[in-house]
């Protein structure tokens, strides 16, 4: 907290202080004062400036793929999907490892038509993915092999339904 002082020196021309003194050291006072308020509001301004540049270095970390990781995923070929059993109900996801379930998603993106029916480059649908990827933490439910059992499942309706889900959601 700061603790402002100020000393009132008896004037050169020895007469006691008048109304305009007392204006004149008020005023001062709220010279200072706002001097004083502006320096904290500065410092404060500085410090969130300082955090808003941490939080955007921290996403920009997060939603930033290397381009070679793209360029790896887009040159790879995909394993024979039909021994993945992608289209049934009884899929066992622990048979992939992460690169491989990314190279699934893919696989059901276009199965399901939808890089031309959304107008959805390659390219880009590999970099969603692994950032998506990239983006889910590490923990024991809601991770990446999660998001992809979901979207998987979601897959099979889709496409195996005997009720036309497809032109329901599509």
């Amino acid at each position: 907290m700061l603790v402002g002082v100020a000393q009132l020196i008896n004037r050169l021309d020895g007469k006691p202080f008048d109304h305009y003194d007392d204006e004149l050291f008020e005023v001062f006072a709220i010279f200072c004062g706002l001097g004083i308020n502006n320096c904290l509001l500065y410092d404060q301004v500085a410090r969130s400036a300082a955090k808003q540049a941490v939080a955007l270095e921290v996403l920009s970390y997060h939603a930033h793929i290397p381009k070679k990781d793209v360029v790896t995923f887009m040159t790879m070929t995909p394993p024979n999907m039909a021994a993945w059993r992608l289209e049934r109900l009884d899929f066992n996801d622990y048979l992939l490892n992460t690169d491989e379930m990314v190279l699934a998603a893919i696989h059901m993106f276009e199965e399901a038509d939808m890089l031309k029916t959304f107008k959805i480059e390659y390219e880009t649908l590999v970099q969603w993915l692994l950032t998506v990827r990239k983006n889910y933490r590490n923990i024991a439910y809601h991770n990446w092999r999660h998001a992809f059992n979901v979207g998987q499942f979601m897959f099979t309706l889709l496409t195996v339904s005997p009720v036309s889900l497809h032109r329901y959601f599509c």
